[in-house]
Parts: C-alpha cells; structure tokens; sequence
C-alpha cells in the first residue's frame, strides 16, 4: 500500500550554484499521459539531490509505457543535452 511516487537523482555538473530547478516527468504510452513537477529550492555546483514526485495515477498492471524525465534549462545553461533521460518501464 501507500502512495506510490518516482525518485529521480538530480545532478548539478555546472560550476554555479542553482536554484528553483524544475523537474517534471511524463509516463506515457499506458493511456493518458501522465505528468507531474517539482521544484528544487536549491541545489550547489557538482552536488546530486533526489527529487520524489507523486505518480498521480497508476497505468495497469502489466502495463509498458516511456518515462520520460526532463529538468528546465537555468540561466546560463549551455549545455542541454543531459537535461532529459527516457526509460522504458512496466507496471
């Protein structure tokens, strides 16, 4: 029982400090898409944080579907390209 959620490790690899990064995720390929934010107040330079996001819904079991988890671009940001991961999942 109890809620069910999606723990995502989020790294800063830049060299300055940030805050309010946005996270979001998406399920989707199970019926509706499914998506969900959160805010990190703060993060520093080179440090990792988890992030726990609530799965407002649950596909059916059995169930495969994309997890795709993407993290805004900051200010100054010059490099996105490890700013979203997709996996493949099952419920």
């Amino acid at each position: 029982g109890g809620a069910k959620q999606i723990e995502v490790n989020v790294q800063n690899q830049g060299e300055n400090d940030e805050t309010d990064v946005v996270v979001t995720y998406a399920i989707s390929g199970a019926g509706t898409t499914i998506r969900q934010s959160k805010t990190i107040p703060a993060i520093s330079a080179g440090d990792t944080t988890k992030v726990t996001l609530p799965l407002t819904k649950i596909p059916a079991a059995g169930a495969s579907a994309t997890l795709k988890v993407d993290v805004k671009k900051v200010p100054g940001e010059e490099n996105l390209e490890n700013n979203s991961q997709t996996f493949n999942v099952s419920f």
